[in-house]
């Protein structure tokens, strides 16, 4: 009985020692992706847009382009409709490559996507994300 107790309380020490700094390390990761997210403008629905994307990517959602002018911008993500739904690999921030031209008129929740004389187009989600930590209210472009 005794034995059984002391690896009962040593089970118990392991993990109340390795419980904080797990969730330390997860608050550190989430804290640089929001730190990186700020350095872009969100795009939100009075915008407008006519960009040639230079780099792009996508991060849980969010849809990151850097611009031939170097214009950093951030799209929340956004439902293709001119495919059926099928999975992630129709997702805006997936489906977008370098060299595509992004057109958004303003006051539309529009996206379209020029690629090879082909338009593609995407309904984006302007409601304010789950995650709006990762938001810089003073970069939204107005």
């Amino acid at each position: 009985m005794m034995k059984s107790n002391k690896k009962y309380f040593r089970s118990i020490l392991i993990i109340l020692l390795f419980i904080p700094p797990l969730f330390y390390i997860v608050n550190w990761i989430e804290g640089s992706r929001y730190e990186n997210l700020r350095r872009y403008r969100l795009i939100i629905l009075k915008n407008s847009v006519d960009i040639i994307i230079k780099e792009n990517s996508f991060d849980k959602g969010w849809s990151k382009v850097i611009g031939a002018k170097q214009d950093s911008l951030l799209f929340n993500g956004a439902d293709n409709l001119s495919y059926s739904k099928r999975g992630m690999d129709y997702e805006f921030g997936i489906f977008i490559q370098k060299g595509d031209r992004i057109v958004k008129h303003s006051n539309s929740d529009t996206l379209y996507v020029i690629r090879n004389k082909e338009k593609y187009y995407f309904i984006a989600d302007y409601k304010t994300p789950l995650d709006s930590n990762a938001i810089n209210k003073d970069l939204i472009i107005k």
